[in-house]
C-alpha cells in the first residue's frame, strides 16, 4: 500500500511540473503565421471569404488580436463594462404558465414555486388576477404577467393582493398592450420594451428611438422614474455570439443614452429578462427546440440577464417544464453562474461588443443632430 501511494505522489509531482511548463513548450504563432496557413488551406481563395456578415451593417473578421479590442473606440473614455449585473453570475429560471382557468393554473404556478424562484403568467381572456394568485405565497418570488388584455386595474389588483396577502415578491412585471404609467414601487415594472435580436445593431436603433418618441411626451424628470419602472425583454436569434454581444453592448447604449436626459444610471442596472421563442424547424425534428432553446439560453446567460425563460408549443405540463429545465440545468448542474462573465478577455467578443455600442450610437446621435 505505501508503495502505491508512493508512485501516486511521485505521479502527481511529476504532472504538476509537466503542466507547469506546458505553455512554455509549445512556440508562439504571430498573426502572420496565422494568415500565411489560412492561405495554405484557403488553396486560391481570397482571405476575405473568411468574413462573415452580421445583420446588414457589421463585417466580421476570422481572427482577433488584443490589438483590435482597443477600437473602436466607445462613446467615453470609460472602461468596457465587463461585470455580469447579477450578484455571482446568478439569473432567475422563469417558468411560463398559460392561464386557462384558476384552480389548474394556480396547483401548476404552486408546483413551480416549490423549486423554482420565478413564474409568468400568459392569458388572452379578461381574469380577476386576485382570483388567480389566491393561495400562492409570492414571498421571495419573482412574478411576470404578459396578456393581450388592456390594463384595466390590473395592477391595482396586484397591489390589493400583496396589501391583503402580506406577501413580499423579489420583483413583479406587467407587459400589456397599452401604456402604462410608471410604477412607484420598487420591484415593480410596468413599462416593457421589447428586443428582438436577428440584426443587432437595426433592433437597438429601432429601440432606442422607440424611447426617444415615448419621452418626447413627458418631462425630463419623469424619465428617470420610466427608467427605473422599465425591464427589458430580450429575444435572441440563432445566432450565439450575436446575442452575448448584443446583451452586454446595450447596457452601455441604455446607460449612454439615459445619461442625456440627465439620469447616472450604472449598466448593470438596467432589468433584463431573456426569452427562448419555440423554434420548429423540421430538419431538426424531434429535438429542434431543445438544441435551439440550450443555445439562446447559454447565450443570454453569458450576456448577463437576470432572467431567463424557455418558451414551449405544448399544453402539456410535463413539456412545459422540460422546456424551462433547460436553464434550471445549465445554472445548477452545468455551473453557468459560477463565473462572473466567462467571455471577458475574448478578443472577438469585445470587439463585437464594441462595434455594435459605436454604430449604434453614431447613427443615432446623427439622427437627433440632425
Amino acid at each position: 500500500m505505501a508503495s502505491w501511494i508512493s508512485l501516486f505522489l511521485i505521479d502527481q509531482l511529476t504532472m504538476k511540473k509537466k503542466s507547469s511548463l506546458a505553455f512554455t513548450e509549445f512556440p508562439t504563432a504571430s498573426y502572420k503565421d496565422w494568415v500565411e496557413l489560412a492561405k495554405k488551406e484557403l488553396k486560391g481563395a481570397e482571405l476575405s471569404s473568411l468574413e462573415w456578415v452580421l445583420g446588414n451593417s457589421l463585417t466580421l473578421k476570422p481572427y482577433y488580436t488584443k490589438q483590435d479590442i482597443a477600437h473602436p473606440p466607445l462613446p467615453e473614455l470609460i472602461p468596457m463594462f465587463h461585470g455580469n449585473p447579477i450578484e455571482k453570475g446568478d439569473w432567475i429560471v422563469y417558468h411560463r404558465v398559460k392561464v386557462r382557468n384558476y384552480p389548474e393554473s394556480r396547483q401548476e404556478a404552486k408546483q413551480i414555486l416549490e423549486g423554482d424562484d420565478g413564474v409568468i403568467f400568459d392569458w388572452n381572456e379578461t381574469i380577476d388576477l386576485r382570483a388567480l394568485l389566491e393561495g400562492i405565497n409570492l414571498t421571495g418570488k419573482s412574478i411576470g404577467f404578459i396578456s393581450k388584455q388592456k390594463d384595466s386595474g390590473l395592477i391595482n389588483q396586484y397591489h390589493a393582493h400583496i396589501k391583503h396577502s402580506k406577501c413580499q415578491p423579489q420583483s413583479c412585471f406587467f407587459q400589456l398592450p397599452d401604456a402604462i404609467n410608471p410604477s412607484s414601487t420598487p420591484g415593480i415594472f410596468t413599462v416593457v420594451e421589447s428586443l428582438y435580436i436577428d440584426d443587432p445593431v437595426l433592433r437597438i436603433v429601432e429601440l432606442l428611438r422607440s424611447l426617444i418618441h415615448r419621452y418626447s411626451e413627458v418631462e425630463q424628470k419623469q424619465v428617470k422614474k420610466l427608467s427605473k419602472s422599465t425591464i427589458f425583454l430580450i429575444e435572441p436569434g440563432l445566432n450565439f455570439f450575436a446575442g452575448i454581444a448584443s446583451v452586454q453592448a446595450l447596457r452601455w447604449l441604455l446607460h449612454y443614452f439615459y445619461k442625456g436626459y440627465g439620469c447616472k444610471i450604472d449598466p448593470g442596472q438596467f432589468y433584463f429578462i431573456g426569452r427562448s421563442q419555440f423554434w420548429n424547424e423540421p430538419e431538426y425534428e424531434p429535438h429542434g427546440n431543445l438544441i435551439k432553446s440550450t443555445c439562446s439560453v447559454m447565450s443570454l446567460a453569458l450576456g448577463g440577464c437576470q432572467g431567463i425563460m424557455v418558451d414551449s408549443d405544448s399544453i402539456s405540463q410535463e413539456e412545459n417544464r422540460a422546456a424551462a429545465l433547460i436553464s434550471a440545468i445549465l445554472k445548477e448542474e452545468s455551473y453557468f453562474n459560477k463565473v462572473n462573465n466567462p467571455v471577458c478577455g475574448t478578443y472577438f467578443l469585445d470587439h463585437l461588443i464594441r462595434t455594435i455600442v459605436s454604430t449604434v450610437w453614431d447613427r443615432i446621435t446623427s439622427e437627433v443632430e440632425a
